[in-house]
C-alpha cells in the first residue's frame, strides 16, 4: 500500500493509493487587502502557480547516498509517558516531508486502548489565506503555527488532564476505551492543503496540511486497520475536514463501522469566490480522492458543505454528525476576516445543513443557544443540555452509529 499523504485516491482494486509520490505546489499571491480591514469575500486574491516542469535529460551520473547513513522510511515511536506515544513520520524517496507552516516538523500522537475502536481527531487551530492572516509576525496571525504552540489551551501530554473525551476516567464518556489519534494542526489549511504560497514579501507558508493528514491516515490503516468502530472527529478548523478524512479511512477500512463528526464550523458558507480564494490558495483541490463525486470539481466548488455532502453520497454507510454554538464567537470572528456577513449564524448553519440534506441526506445536529466555541476538550461535553437531552447523550448514540433526532435552539 503506498502513502496516503500525497493525492488521496481510493480504488476497489486496493485499500489506498496515492496517484504516484506526493505532489506540491509553489503559489505567489499578490495580496492587495487593506492591513485594517478584511477584504470583502467576493475579492480573490490574485495567484500565480508555477508549473511543473519535466526535467531535462541528463547523462550526469550522481552517486547515490549511503543508504546506511539514510533513516529508514515509516515511523518513529517515542513513549512520553500517561499512555501516550509520539509519533514521527520518515518520508520515503519521492515523499514530502510533514511540517508545520513555517517548515518546523510536524507529529502526531497516540493513546492506545482497544483495537477494536478507534477515535482520530483533527486539532483545531485558526487558518491564513492572504498576508494579513499569514505573517507569523504580524499583529494578527489567527493560525497555530507550530505542533509546540500551546495557545489552545493543550497538548498531547495534557488531553487527559483537560477533560472531555479525552477523560478516560469519566463513566459517562463513550470513548474512553477507544484508541485515540490525537492529528495536531499547524498549517493554516484546515489540514487540507499541499502548497508552498508566498504571501506579499518574505512570508512564505508551507501549507501541507493533507501531507500531514495522510501520513497520521497512513498509520491508522497499517497499524489499526482491524477497527471495527472507527470515530472521525475534529475541533474548529480540525472539524471541517473530518467528513473528508472519515470517507477516506472508510475505504481503507471497510469493515468498520466509520461516524464523522465535525465541532464548531456548521456557520462557513458555500461562496465561489471565497472557496477559491482558500482551498483554491492552499491547494486543496488537487488533494481530493479520486472520487466520482469529486470529478469536474474546481476550487470554486470546493467548500465546507461540499467536504460533507460527497463524503455523503460517497459512502451511504458514514454517520455524519455535528455541533455548534448558535452564537460562536470564533466563527463570528472568522467570517469577519473573510468579510462574509455574519450578522445571522444560526441563518448560516441552517443554510448550510439545508444544501447538505437536499445535495445528499440528512445528516444530525446539536446546537446550543450559546456563544462559545467547540465542546469535545470541553467539561460541559458531559453538562451540555437543549430541550432535556443531555449532548453526552446524543453523542453517545451518533457514536453508535444510529443518527439521532437534531436538537436545536437559538
Amino acid at each position: 500500500m503506498r502513502s496516503l499523504h500525497g493525492r488521496l485516491v481510493s480504488l476497489s482494486t486496493a485499500l489506498l493509493l496515492v496517484a504516484g509520490a506526493c505532489s506540491s505546489t509553489s503559489t505567489t499571491t499578490d495580496d492587495t487587502a487593506d492591513t485594517t480591514t478584511a477584504a470583502p469575500a467576493t475579492t480573490v486574491a490574485e495567484t500565480t502557480t508555477a508549473s511543473t516542469e519535466a526535467e531535462p535529460e541528463t547523462t550526469t551520473t550522481t552517486e547515490a547516498p549511503d543508504e546506511a547513513d539514510a533513516p529508514e522510511a515509516g515511523y518513529a515511536e517515542t513513549e512520553l509517558g500517561e499512555g501516550w506515544t509520539k509519533v514521527d513520520h520518515i518520508a520515503g524517496p519521492g515523499e514530502d516531508e510533514c511540517q508545520c507552516s513555517d517548515g518546523s516538523p510536524w507529529n502526531f500522537y497516540v493513546s492506545r486502548a482497544s483495537s477494536e475502536k478507534t477515535m482520530v481527531l483533527f486539532e483545531g487551530g485558526g487558518a491564513c489565506w492572504n498576508e494579513l492572516t499569514c505573517d507569523p509576525n504580524g499583529a494578527l496571525a489567527p493560525y497555530k503555527q507550530t505542533v509546540s504552540d500551546t495557545r489552545e489551551g493543550y497538548d498531547a501530554l495534557d488531553l487527559g488532564a483537560i477533560g472531555g473525551i479525552f477523560d478516560r476516567s469519566n463513566p459517562d464518556n463513550p470513548f474512553a476505551d477507544h484508541t485515540i489519534v490525537f492529528v495536531p494542526y499547524c498549517t493554516g489549511d484546515v489540514h487540507l492543503g499541499n502548497a508552498e504560497v508566498t504571501y506579499g514579501e518574505d512570508v512564505v507558508i508551507q501549507h501541507r496540511g493533507a501531507v500531514n493528514a495522510g501520513a497520521a491516515m497512513d498509520w491508522v490503516v497499517e497499524n489499526l486497520g482491524d477497527t471495527s468502530e472507527l470515530f472521525v472527529t475534529g475541533m474548529s478548523a480540525g472539524s471541517i475536514p473530518a467528513p473528508l478524512y472519515a470517507g477516506v479511512l472508510a475505504d481503507a477500512m471497510p469493515n468498520a463501522s466509520v461516524v464523522s463528526f465535525g465541532d464548531a464550523s456548521g456557520a462557513y458558507p458555500d461562496i465561489p469566490d471565497l472557496n477559491e480564494q482558500l482551498g483554491g490558495t492552499w491547494g486543496a483541490p488537487g488533494m481530493a480522492p479520486d472520487w466520482p463525486e469529486y470529478d469536474g470539481v474546481t476550487a470554486a466548488d470546493y467548500s465546507l458543505p461540499g467536504l460533507v455532502f460527497r463524503t455523503a453520497n460517497h459512502n451511504p454507510d458514514i454517520v455524519i454528525g455535528r455541533f455548534d454554538d448558535a452564537y460562536d464567537n470564533v466563527q463570528t470572528t472568522f467570517l469577519a476576516l473573510t468579510g462574509v456577513d455574519n450578522s445571522d449564524l444560526p441563518g448560516l448553519m441552517d443554510g448550510n445543513e439545508d444544501q447538505i440534506e437536499e445535495a445528499s441526506r440528512p445528516i444530525a445536529s446539536f446546537r446550543t443557544a450559546g456563544d462559545q466555541h467547540t465542546i469535545l476538550m470541553s467539561p460541559r461535553v458531559y453538562t451540555e443540555e437543549v430541550d432535556g437531552v443531555l449532548f453526552i447523550d446524543w453523542l453517545a448514540e451518533l457514536a453508535s452509529g444510529s443518527l439521532p433526532d437534531d436538537v436545536e435552539t437559538d
